[in-house]
C-alpha cells in the first residue's frame, strides 16, 4: 500500500503444510507469484527507488510468516537486491519462450533439424492428435512422473485441470497411434499468452516424436487464438531443457527466493541444495 492507502503491487500466494512446517510458495502450476507494480515515478532513479521500497515491504512480510518460503517471480522483476538484503537466497530459473506473430511456419523454421524430424516422422508413422477432454491427460502425466520417480500431487493436477475455462481459455490434446493414447499436453491462455502447463508420455506403445508433435499442434491453437508468445515453462532438469531448447525459443531467466530457518535449512539442502 502506498502512503495514500492505495494499492500500489499485489501477487498471490500460496500457504500449504508439508512435514509439519508451513510452507508458502507462488500458486501450485504457476510459473511465478504473478506480481505486478503500478509505476508511479517518472524518473528512472525515483522509480527503481520506489521498487526497492516495494520489495523490502515485501521482503519484511515475508519474513515474518516464518516457515518455507519458495517463491518466484515474473521475468520483468529483476533488482532482487532488497530480498538478498533480508537474508533471501536468490536462485534463478529458466524458461523458453516462443514468439508467435511471425506465424506458425516461421516458428517451425526456428525448430531444431531433430525437433522437426521427430514431428515429420511422427505424423508419418501414422500419429494423430485431437482435442480432448480433461480426465484423459492424468494417466500420461502420471505415467510421465512415476518413471522419473517423481512424487505427483494428483488432488493439485486434477484441481488445476479443472481451474481453467474450456475452450478460450485452455487447450488439451492428446497424440494417439492406432487408437491409444500416447502423448498429451495441457495448455492455458491469458491475453497476451499461452503457458504449457502439464504433459506426459508413454514409453511402451508410444512413438518418439508423439511429445514433440502434440506440442507443435498446441503451438498452432496458440497462433489460432491470437496470443503473441508460447511459454514452455523450461525446467531446470537437463532432459527437459534439451527437448523444450528444440522447438527454437528464447531463454528467459526469471528469479525465485527461498528462506527458511537455519535448522529447517540445514535439513533442507538434502533435497533442495540448489534452492537453500
Amino acid at each position: 500500500m502506498g502512503s495514500d492507502g492505495r494499492p500500489v503491487a499485489v501477487f498471490q500466494l500460496m500457504r500449504s503444510k508439508r512435514m509439519g512446517l508451513s510452507l508458502w510458495s507462488h500458486p501450485a502450476f504457476n510459473q511465478n507469484c504473478a506480481f505486478l507494480m503500478t509505476e508511479r515515478a517518472n524518473n528512472p532513479s525515483k522509480r527503481i527507488g520506489e521498487a526497492k521500497r516495494v520489495h523490502t515491504a515485501i521482503a519484511d512480510h515475508l519474513a515474518a510468516q516464518g516457515g518455507v518460503i519458495t517463491i518466484a517471480f515474473p521475468s520483468s522483476v529483476r533488482d532482487m537486491q532488497p530480498y538478498i538484503w533480508k537474508g533471501f537466497k536468490v536462485v534463478p530459473h529458466y524458461t523458453y519462450r516462443i514468439a508467435l506473430g511471425p506465424g506458425i511456419e516461421a516458428v517451425r523454421a526456428g525448430y531444431s533439424t531433430e525437433t522437426r524430424n521427430s514431428v515429420r516422422k511422427a505424423v508419418a508413422d501414422g500419429v494423430v492428435v485431437r482435442v480432448a477432454v480433461r480426465a484423459e491427460v492424468l494417466p500420461l502425466v502420471r505415467a510421465t512422473f512415476l518413471r522419473n520417480e517423481k512424487v505427483i500431487d494428483h488432488r493439485k493436477v486434477e484441481a488445476v485441470l479443472a481451474a481453467f475455462p474450456g475452450d478460450k481459455g485452455s487447450l488439451t490434446l492428446i497424440a494417439e497411434r492406432a487408437g491409444k493414447p500416447i502423448a498429451a499436453a495441457f495448455c492455458v491462455f491469458d491475453r497476451h499468452s499461452a503457458y504449457y502447463l502439464l504433459g506426459g508420455h508413454v514409453k511402451e506403445g508410444g512413438h518418439p516424436g508423439a511429445g514433440a508433435l502434440v506440442i507443435d499442434r498446441c503451438i498452432v491453437g496458440a497462433i489460432e487464438r491470437g496470443v503473441q508468445l508460447f511459454d514452455l515453462e523450461g525446467s531446470m532438469l537437463p532432459d527437459v531443457e534439451r527437448f523444450f531448447r528444440g522447438f527454437g525459443g528464447s531463454l528467459v531467466p526469471y528469479f525465485t527466493i527461498n528462506r527458511a530457518s537455519f535448522p529447517v535449512e540445514v535439513l533442507l539442502k538434502s533435497s533442495w541444495r540448489h534452492q537453500f
